[in-house]
């Protein structure tokens, strides 16, 4: 969708057809391949997930592409957020509430993620670490199997994208009792962050960047930055980003690189300390 919206911006702009090709499979690792290896002539793009992309590498140590040697920053596009959701049927309010049920029934709480290694599985982990729980681990296909398994019951824990998940906490199926970023958003106000819930310093954004094949010229790169960050700060973009809980966040090449290198660092250590392993 994020694409779809840009990329409907560049052709006004440019009338330069914008062919967004959804490559899924593998964590994301198909579509990030093409990408890697498609001509450095400014043609092509990847939008990345920099979380799946930092991931990739502890995860997946025979990729054949390097997420960093491979791709170019051009520059960051936007943030969202994860949402910490119980049953509604389970008696937990809060994110100090479930520390304390899960304290209280060690290796009896289930939380239901994505898959291995996908942010939703990270985000549960990262609380773990902080939180010191022990919760056991459920991987679905897909995030809204996940989601389903929550509402249901099944799982009584799961970080979850806000599209997925909003229309069962209307429905009062779901209860979100945190965020993943840290501070609240403007989708859940009356939400808290995990941070402020007893947890500070905790941290999962999601971030979507567009990168290009290594070797992209220097200029290339820079034009297409200053293009994309003039469609990110038009009004109606904005507008429609949010509505998909998408906030704008343009940023320069150079902005881009270090943050991924922070988030490279960063989940390698969690993965590490947490154990997991690709399945």
């Amino acid at each position: 969708m994020l694409a779809r919206i840009i990329g409907r911006k560049l052709y006004t702009k440019w009338s330069q057809s914008i062919v967004v090709d959804n490559r899924p499979g593998a964590g994301g690792n198909i579509g990030a391949d093409i990408a890697a290896k498609s001509a450095p002539d400014g043609y092509t793009l990847f939008m990345a997930n920099t979380t799946t992309l930092a991931t990739s590498m502890p995860l997946y140590p025979r990729l054949p592409y390097d997420a960093v040697r491979d791709f170019a920053p051009v520059g960051l596009v936007a943030t969202s957020l994860l949402v910490m959701i119980v049953p509604a049927s389970l008696p937990v309010a809060s994110v100090r509430d479930l520390i304390a049920l899960a304290k209280a029934r060690p290796g009896k709480i289930h939380y239901a993620s994505a898959g291995v290694g996908t942010q939703q599985h990270l985000a549960v982990e990262l609380f773990k670490l902080r939180a010191g729980v022990n919760i056991v681990h459920v991987a679905y296909k897909g995030g809204a199997p996940a989601v389903a398994a929550v509402a249901s019951g099944e799982s009584q824990l799961g970080f979850t994208g806000v599209a997925v998940s909003l229309p069962l906490i209307k429905a009062g199926k779901l209860r979100a009792i945190a965020v993943s970023t840290p501070n609240r958003s403007t989708v859940f106000p009356g939400v808290p962050s995990v941070a402020e819930s007893g947890l500070p310093g905790f941290d999962i954004t999601p971030r979507f960047a567009l990168l290009a094949p290594a070797r992209t010229p220097t200029p290339v790169i820079a034009k297409l930055n200053a293009e994309v960050a003039l469609v990110l700060k038009l009004p109606d973009v904005i507008e429609r980003l949010s509505l998909i809980a998408l906030e704008s966040k343009p940023s320069t090449p150079e902005q881009l690189g270090a943050i991924f290198k922070q988030e490279i660092a960063f989940f390698a250590k969690l993965i590490t300390d947490a154990g997991i392993q690709a399945e």
